[in-house]
Parts: C-alpha cells; sequence; structure tokens
C-alpha cells in the first residue's frame, strides 16, 4: 500500500491547487529519479557484463525499495495535508486521523509485515556439513533445498532452480544442458552414465530425497518436465521398472542425513552396483 502510493508523486505536483503542500517540494526530490536512473543503468550494465557485477537484480531490489518507499511517505503527507484543509474544521481532526490509523495500522492486518523477501534456511546441519568440506566442492542436486546451498553452506551448486533465469541464450543454454545431462545420470540405471556425469563436472556431493527418485516426483515436478527430452527419457526408463542407479548406491555411498535430505559421496555412486 505504501510502496504504491509512491506513484502518486508523479501526479500530485501537477494539482498544486488541490494538494497545496506539493509547493514545499524542495528540488533535492530529484535524487530519487537520480537513483532510479542510476539504478537502471546498473542493471542493463549488469546484464551486458553478466555475473562480473554480480546479479542484475541487486541494483534494482533494494534501492526502488527505498524510493518507493520514501516517495509514498511523501505523497501521503501531501494528501493528509489537502485533506485537513478541504474537509470543514469538524471534520478535518476525524478524516485526518482516519487516514494516519489506517497507514499506521494496516500492517497489524497483513501477513508477514514487513515482506522482506528474505530466504530462511531450515537446514542448519546439512549447511554446517557442507561448511566443514573443501572450499572448492561442487554439489550435484535437482532438489529445491540446492537453491540455498551459496548462501547458507558457502558451496558452488552445478545448478538450482532459483538460477534458471534466461539472463541471455549463452547462459541459459549451458543452464539448460546441465540440468539435462543431470536429470538424465540421477534416474539412469546405467552407472557409467553417473561416472560419466561425474567426471565431466568434477562432482563431489549429491543432494537430494529418496523420494525425488520416483516415477510419481518426476512425472508431478513441473520444473523438471521444462525439460522435454530429458524428462521423457528418465520417465521411459521408471516406467520400464528400471531402477536408478544413484538409488541403489544411497546406503553404500551416505556421507550425511538430514531429515529427509540425503548427501551421497559422488564418486562412490560411480561405481559399479554389486550384485
Amino acid at each position: 500500500m505504501t510502496n504504491a502510493a509512491g506513484f502518486l508523486l508523479l501526479i500530485l505536483p501537477w494539482f498544486p491547487r488541490q494538494f497545496p503542500l506539493v509547493r514545499q517540494i524542495k528540488p533535492n526530490i530529484r535524487l530519487l529519479p537520480q537513483l532510479v536512473a542510476v539504478s537502471l543503468a546498473l542493471f542493463l550494465a549488469a546484464h551486458a557484463l553478466l555475473f562480473r557485477l554480480h546479479l542484475p537484480s541487486r541494483y534494482t531490489g533494494h534501492s526502488f525499495r527505498m524510493v518507493m518507499s520514501l516517495a509514498g511517505a511523501i505523497a501521503l503527507i501531501i494528501l493528509i495535508d489537502s485533506a485537513w484543509r478541504f474537509w470543514q474544521p469538524r471534520w478535518a481532526v476525524a478524516v485526518t486521523g482516519l487516514m494516519a490509523a489506517g497507514v499506521l495500522f494496516y500492517p497489524l492486518f497483513v501477513e508477514d509485515f514487513p515482506i522482506t523477501s528474505y530466504k530462511v534456511g531450515t537446514a542448519g546441519p546439512l549447511y554446517e556439513f557442507f561448511q566443514k568440506q573443501p572450499t572448492d566442492s561442487l554439489i550435484a542436486s535437482l532438489s529445491d533445498e540446492a537453491d540455498n546451498l551459496p548462501s547458507f553452506a558457502a558451496r558452488s551448486i552445478l545448478v538450482g532452480r532459483e538460477y534458471a533465469i534466461p539472463y541471455h541464450l549463452g547462459y541459459y543454454r549451458e543452464f539448460q544442458k546441465r540440468v539435462s545431462e543431470q536429470l538424465i545420470a540421477q534416474y539412469s540405471s546405467n552407472p557409467a552414465d553417473l561416472e560419466s556425469f561425474i567426471h565431466k563436472y568434477n562432482v563431489d556431493f549429491w543432494l537430494l530425497r529418496p523420494q525425488e527418485l520416483t516415477l510419481d516426483f518426476l512425472a508431478g515436478d513441473r520444473w523438471l518436465q521444462q525439460y522435454g527430452s530429458a524428462a521423457q527419457t528418465a520417465q521411459t526408463g521408471l516406467k520400464n521398472g528400471n531402477l536408478p542407479a544413484l538409488q541403489q548406491k544411497i546406503t553404500d555411498c551416505l556421507v550425511f542425513q538430514f531429515q529427509d535430505l540425503v548427501v551421497l559421496e559422488a564418486n562412490c555412486t560411480a561405481q559399479p552396483v554389486e550384485k
């Protein structure tokens, strides 16, 4: 609500008679559009120099929130002042008080206020385990929990759902290739496919939930189904009753478990399955 009110600051100055307080806006207000312009310029530069200037959203996510919060506050004060002047004296206090109360107390009726979009890690022991591993460790996983590992465990992952963003074709083609190859390796019944994938990308650990190796999970995962031919190949194998080689190595290659998440030593999973 308050952030959306920031757009009113673009309109109110055009009506100084109805909103007299706009005349008190100082020239320094230009700092707000300047901040927006700089943020957009850096956003575009970060796209052009992808990852050399970090993620593009770094330059707009926080600055836009600050601009909209400040602009919204200014706009609401202008509206409250106008209401005070417009209404008859007996109504001025009531109307102004009602508007002020709405601004002050509406957060009580908003779930999870303030809305920060912060991610909260819930697998502390898992993060601690990976933090103890060499810093150059690479983790392969198609689980949603993998998205949290770079931030909370400070370890690299091969792919993550959160990073499936088509910044440009070069980035997304490589990302799509990695996911497709990992899909095939994860659901293949042939240990040679696992070995080839692990050696190609120098994977150290495999993170998954055992239930992710089932046909029901794969068929119901909309994100994985985007990777058409790879997902179809994996599903066909499961439909034919082929047990993924990775599933057969969970007991032998398990190095850590937290709730339903298991961590497997990658090189161990590539060894031939014992009959």
